[in-house]
């Protein structure tokens, strides 16, 4: 994950630092499953965390397309190492910040 304002500002910065020939990958400091995250969020509006399925039973859906059974199936954790490298400082660099503004909407809402 990343918000917008980051994705943004990094490209800002990659092309304003000099470093358009750098390859880097944009993602927050902070990988979270999606699980820890629906239940992080769910917390944070005070509704009921979402329901849960194991791997098996979501592959067990025939109507899951392959690209999505793949998606299930495999696990990625990308790291932003390199862009802490080349200077970029993050304005949310977690998903927790870069949910804040949401969830306090919500709420008054």
């Amino acid at each position: 994950m990343v918000h917008r304002a980051d994705a943004a500002g990094a490209v800002r910065h990659l092309l304003t630092e000099n470093h358009r020939d750098e390859v880097v990958l944009v993602v927050d400091d902070k990988p979270v499953e999606k699980w820890a995250f629906a239940d992080w969020l769910a917390e944070q509006c005070d509704v009921s965390f979402p329901p849960k399925q194991t791997t098996e039973e979501r592959l067990a859906d025939e109507s899951l397309s392959e690209t999505a059974k793949r998606r299930i199936q495999t696990s990625k954790r990308c790291s932003n190492d390199r862009l802490h490298e080349l200077g970029y400082e993050f304005e949310y660099p977690t998903f927790r910040e870069g949910y804040r503004d949401a969830v306090r909407d919500y709420r008054q809402n």
